[in-house]
């Protein structure tokens, strides 16, 4: 089935404040200065993907001696705090891309209810129009975009799982060092 352009004016959801002509406070609550540091320094991850790679290389410890064990339990408590970065800033795009996709979804909900509506008014259809048939509508009038959408969502739900089980990962391998120095004093 050919993908279906979704129309502007059926898919575009204005706010109701904004519909009404209500002024829109951009600026929102804000922390105090230092703290507002200290999360503008958290969340700029410029290259997620470098820093995943490097991070990955990095949990291969190989053999090591003792002078070299202190130094990569320093290395690796550096690594645990970077991959729990990279999974906190992994974590706000993630729902950041849920909010778009809901937006997504709400025209294509719109799109669907409204051709069922349709069909219930003209007598074609006389079942009261249930979540699952609106679910069922979306996806054979936007086949591609309904396919395309849940894939994301999944991959999006994964990343996510891998990336908090990196940040473990790294947690582990601290404790782990620990453990070994321990052993060779």
């Amino acid at each position: 089935m050919a993908r279906r352009p979704i129309q502007t004016e059926d898919a575009i959801v204005k706010l109701a404040s904004v519909e009404r002509g209500d002024e829109v406070q951009v600026d929102g609550p804000t922390m105090s200065e230092g703290f507002e540091r200290i999360q503008t320094r958290v969340f700029d991850l410029p290259d997620p993907d470098s820093e995943y790679q490097e991070l990955e290389k990095a949990l291969m410890l190989g053999t090591q001696q003792f002078d070299s064990i202190a130094a990569a339990l320093d290395q690796a408590e550096d690594n645990a705090r970077r991959a729990h970065r990279l999974y906190v800033n992994a974590r706000v795009d993630a729902e950041r891309f849920s909010i778009e996709a809901d937006v997504v979804e709400g025209g294509l909900w719109s799109i669907a209810s409204g051709e069922l509506q349709r069909e219930k008014d003209s007598g074609a259809r006389t079942k009261q129009i249930t979540d699952g048939d609106v679910k069922s509508r979306m996806s054979t009038m936007f086949p591609d975009q309904w396919r395309e959408l849940q894939e994301k969502r999944i991959k999006t739900r994964k990343m996510m799982e891998h990336l908090e089980r990196f940040a473990d990962l790294w947690k582990t391998r601290c404790y782990s060092i620990a453990a070994m120095l321990a052993s060779k004093r």
